[in-house]
């Protein structure tokens, strides 16, 4: 893996309870195990001090650069900022709930040169039932108004390339980014292929999915429908 180069994007707001451990883990295991890389984290607005903590702790990672975007203007917004800052061949986008275990990339190394994107599914779930609901009729309805033949768009693990998608002008600024993604990856018949993943749920702090977030995910998926017209 130490001949791949990685850009990392952690899109954060409002985290101040996992930002310093969670940061740490990401490096210490970026260090460890992918040779060439650079963490650039999109601070996006928030109100409870994360952004004076990313500002301190900047200072102690040298292959790390904080971008404050100014506003929460939505998951799919913070990693655009990323993707259009990103100078290395892959990009992984990790949440500071670190929702997969970060040695899953550990799994995919030998395979990672064959694909333009590494998707997943979550191999177990352990969540409430009222969020596993949200997930099933979520995933059911975008695959069925996109026609995206994957198992789950959420799940949480992907890696691309870089050049695949950095061009790309992405335009849902939510939680349907992922299913913009994965349109990209079959509109431009780009190689990709899915490996199962456990989920590791939140123990501290708490999700930032909200039932308004159904309305705007609705909204968000007419514009792509539009896309894809």
């Amino acid at each position: 893996m130490n001949l791949i180069s990685f850009t990392i994007i952690v899109p954060v707001c409002n985290e101040r309870d996992l930002v310093e451990s969670s940061i740490d883990l990401i490096y210490r295991y970026a260090s460890s195990s992918l040779g060439q890389f650079e963490i650039i984290v999109v601070e996006s607005g928030s109100t409870d001090g994360t952004g004076y903590i990313l500002d301190q702790i900047v200072k102690k990672y040298p292959h790390m650069r904080i971008i404050h975007e100014g506003a929460r203007n939505g998951f799919g917004s913070a990693i655009s900022v990323g993707i259009s800052a990103a100078r290395y061949d892959y990009i992984w986008v990790i949440t500071l709930d670190l929702p997969f275990p970060l040695c899953t990339m550990d799994a995919v190394a030998a395979i990672l040169p064959d694909y333009d994107c590494i998707l997943s599914y979550r191999s177990s779930d352990n969540r409430g039932v009222y969020r596993r609901f949200q997930s099933l009729v979520f995933n059911f309805l975008t695959k069925k108004i996109l026609r995206l033949h994957v198992k789950q768009i959420n799940s949480a693990f992907k890696v691309y390339r870089r050049i695949s998608v950095q061009s790309h002008t992405f335009k849902s600024k939510g939680w349907l980014f992922d299913a913009e993604l994965i349109f990209l990856l079959n509109k431009k018949n780009l190689k990709y292929c899915e490996i199962p993943v456990p989920l590791v749920e939140r123990s501290v702090g708490k999700s930032s999915v909200k039932l308004l977030d159904i309305f705007l995910v609705l909204k968000e998926l007419l514009n792509l429908i539009k896309i894809k017209s």
